[in-house]
């Protein structure tokens, strides 16, 4: 597989270039994934061990259970941020909190999909669906706590 993005040429069955941390899943994303998102890449890895035959499926789940239960301690620390809105300013909140909650819910939807992922019944294209569910879930908590940033910096009678 000949990375779009940096023509690194990587083996068959990777999710994302090894040289520039480009997905590969089908769909258009801008550029390789940054550091700050090194969950989407830790998921693909595990998703790309499973299709290339280096673990088996009971593996994968038990692998996958540890991956969810880090991840909602994760998304539980997130909900106390997006709780904690002082009192009357909750609509001023209001966008990046249904971002990140919208956010949180795709990973959660993608991670229990993909708990549930078998080879035998499934394409390998339904897990690459479920990663860039992911992708998209992690990108719009993301996109929520850059909203929280801009928002804070503004003076409050704005």
């Amino acid at each position: 597989m000949i990375c779009p993005h940096c023509a690194h040429e990587n083996d068959t069955g990777m999710l994302y270039c090894r040289e520039c941390r480009y997905l590969f899943l089908g769909e258009p994303i801008q550029g390789p994934i940054p550091e700050e998102n090194e969950r989407i890449l830790q998921l693909a890895l595990g998703c790309e061990t499973l299709y290339n035959g280096e673990c088996d499926l009971p593996y994968f789940r038990e692998w996958l259970r540890d991956f969810t239960a880090d991840q909602e301690r994760r998304e539980q620390e997130i909900v106390i941020v997006f709780a904690s809105v002082p009192v009357g300013l909750e609509e001023d909140f209001q966008e990046e909190v249904d971002i990140g909650f919208q956010g949180v819910k795709a990973c959660k939807e993608a991670l229990a999909n993909l708990a549930q992922y078998d080879p035998t019944f499934s394409p390998w294209s339904s897990m690459t669906q479920e990663l860039y569910l992911f992708y998209k879930g992690t990108w719009a908590v993301k996109e929520a706590m850059r909203i929280n940033r801009r928002n804070r910096d503004r003076p409050l009678w704005f």
